[in-house]
């Protein structure tokens, strides 16, 4: 597997996640194994893209969603558990 950067985007107090729908079960993520960058200051419309919008289909769904950060700090279904962990610490200051 290749390793590629991904953005994580705050904006307006919300926090911009991918809900999945797979196998019937709904989760969000950031995405596999990556190095992340934090984007305070961002503008444009979000489009799903890429090897998501390839792999989508009707068992393996992709849904680009702004969470506030409230919402965030609550999920239970975001995974890797580590790396909310990690966001949560960089919000909470």
């Amino acid at each position: 597997m290749q390793n590629r950067a991904a953005g994580i985007i705050i904006k307006d107090n919300k926090i911009l996640l991918m809900r999945r729908v797979k196998g019937g079960r709904e989760y969000f993520v950031f995405g596999r194994k990556e190095f992340y960058f934090l984007i305070s200051d961002f503008s444009g419309e979000v489009e799903l893209s890429g090897q998501e919008k390839q792999m989508m289909n009707k068992n393996n769904q992709y849904y680009p969603i702004w969470k506030t950060l409230d919402e965030f700090k609550g999920l239970t279904n975001f995974f890797p558990q580590q790396a909310k962990q990690n966001v949560e610490k960089l919000i909470g200051k």
